[in-house]
C-alpha cells in the first residue's frame, strides 16, 4: 500500500509561511548594498550605515534561511514526516537566531 499523504489546511499554512522566508535573499542583498556602497539602508529616515562586524551574521543567517525555504516549502508538500517537522522546527529556531542577535546586539551599543 502507498501511504497516504495528509491535506491538512496546517501543511498548506506552514508551506506559504516557509516558502514566504525567501525574502530573506533580499534582505541579506540589501545588508550586501550597504556594506559595498558604505549608504544606509533606509537614508530618509536619518539611519547610519552598517559596520561591517555587524553585517557578517545578519548575513549569513539571512542569505542561508532564504536559499534553503523553497527546497524546505518542496519537503513539507512532498515528504511530510515527523523528521522533516523537527527539521523544520530547527530551521525556524535558526532563522529566529537573527532576530535575537539584532537585539541583542542594539542593547549592547
Amino acid at each position: 500500500k502507498q501511504k497516504k499523504k495528509p491535506t491538512m489546511p496546517t501543511i498548506n499554512y506552514v508551506y506559504y509561511a516557509t516558502v514566504g522566508q525567501t525574502y530573506r535573499l533580499v534582505a541579506a542583498g540589501l545588508s550586501l548594498y550597504a556594506f559595498f556602497m558604505k549608504e544606509p539602508l533606509l537614508p530618509f529616515l536619518g539611519t547610519q550605515p552598517i559596520p561591517p562586524k555587524e553585517l557578517v551574521v545578519p548575513f549569513v543567517i539571512d542569505a542561508i534561511a532564504g536559499i534553503t525555504a523553497p527546497i524546505m516549502g518542496y519537503y513539507i508538500t512532498k515528504y511530510p514526516s515527523p523528521k522533516l517537522w523537527g527539521l523544520l522546527t530547527a530551521w525556524v529556531t535558526y532563522g529566529w537566531l537573527d532576530h535575537v542577535l539584532a537585539v541583542a546586539s542594539n542593547y549592547n551599543t
